[in-house]
């Protein structure tokens, strides 16, 4: 492979990287900022009561709040993106992939006999996981939540759940973890750690 097309390669990768990092880092910064204005115009109207100035004003000055709120949030999402979480994820030992950068992880794993085994298994391999609690499991015996604590001194609480499909013989188990507070811009790789090192040991024999 020559200088010039690994250098391509390498632009290439970078780029997705930067995507990724600015549409989760635009839609964060959206939601949060107007989330923040409605509670301060809220704040405002309930302390304050219905405002003087004509409607039209209050609009503009709503406007301009969630703009700078909205233009803050992105810079600083933007860099703790990029210096932050993306460095995470490489030291935690993953390529930084979209796929892999993302807060919202899953893997699906084949598991040998059934369902109630599959799932007893995963509850096992949770209750012997750092800083987990086990907060539901269905009668049935297909599906396990459980919450996650900040681990690594970094990152948000997070959310695990595993779900198997019913069945006598091999089990396919689907293992999902996500941020517990759903709008967290970034996790630094831990949702990502939780689902391949569940998924690992439910794969083994």
């Amino acid at each position: 492979m020559t200088e010039s097309t690994w250098s391509k390669l390498k632009a290439a990768a970078v780029n997705k990287i930067l995507s990724y990092v600015l549409r989760r880092s635009t839609a964060c910064a959206a939601v949060h900022s107007l989330l923040i204005a409605v509670f301060v115009v809220l704040f405002t109207t309930v302390t304050e009561g219905s405002p003087d100035r004509p409607l039209r004003d209050s609009i503009e000055a709503a406007f301009i709040l969630v703009l700078i709120l909205f233009l803050g949030l992105l810079l600083l999402y933007g860099l703790i993106g990029m210096l932050g979480h993306v460095p995470a994820v490489q030291k935690l030992g993953f390529e930084p992939t979209p796929g892999n950068l993302s807060p919202y992880q899953s893997r699906a794993v084949p598991v040998r006999g059934g369902s109630a085994h599959a799932i007893g298994r995963a509850r096992r391999i949770l209750q012997e996981t750092d800083g987990v609690r086990i907060i539901e499991q269905e009668p049935n015996g297909t599906r396990v939540r459980a919450v996650r604590k900040a681990h690594d001194d970094a990152g948000y609480a997070q959310l695990i759940e595993i779900t198997a499909d019913p069945s006598e013989g091999a089990s396919k188990v689907e293992v999902r973890s996500r941020p517990r507070f759903h709008l967290a811009p970034f996790d630094r790789g831990q949702n990502l750690v939780n689902v391949e090192s569940i998924a690992a040991e439910l794969g083994s024999p």
